[in-house]
C-alpha cells in the first residue's frame, strides 16, 4: 500500500502543485530502490506493472490518433 500511496502522492494534481509525469515517478521509485522504504520485490512488481501499462496505453494513443499525444 505504501507503494501505491507514494505513486498517487506523485503523480496526482494537488492544490499547490501539478502532479509529476509517470515516466518521472517511476525514475524516482526505482532510484529509491535499496532505501529500505519498500519491499524491493514488491518495488520490481510495481514498475513492472506501471511500465507495462504505460507501454499498453501509448499503443492505444498510437492507434487512435496515429502517434502519441505529447
Amino acid at each position: 500500500m505504501a507503494i501505491a500511496d507514494t505513486w498517487d502522492a506523485m503523480t496526482g494534481d494537488r492544490v499547490y502543485r501539478k502532479g509529476m509525469t509517470p515516466e518521472k515517478a517511476l525514475s524516482i521509485i526505482e532510484s529509491e530502490f535499496d532505501s529500505g522504504q519498500w519491499d524491493p520485490e514488491l518495488v520490481r512488481v510495481f514498475v513492472a506493472m506501471m511500465r507495462g501499462d504505460l507501454e499498453a496505453r501509448h499503443e492505444v494513443e498510437e492507434d487512435m490518433f496515429g502517434e502519441s499525444p505529447a
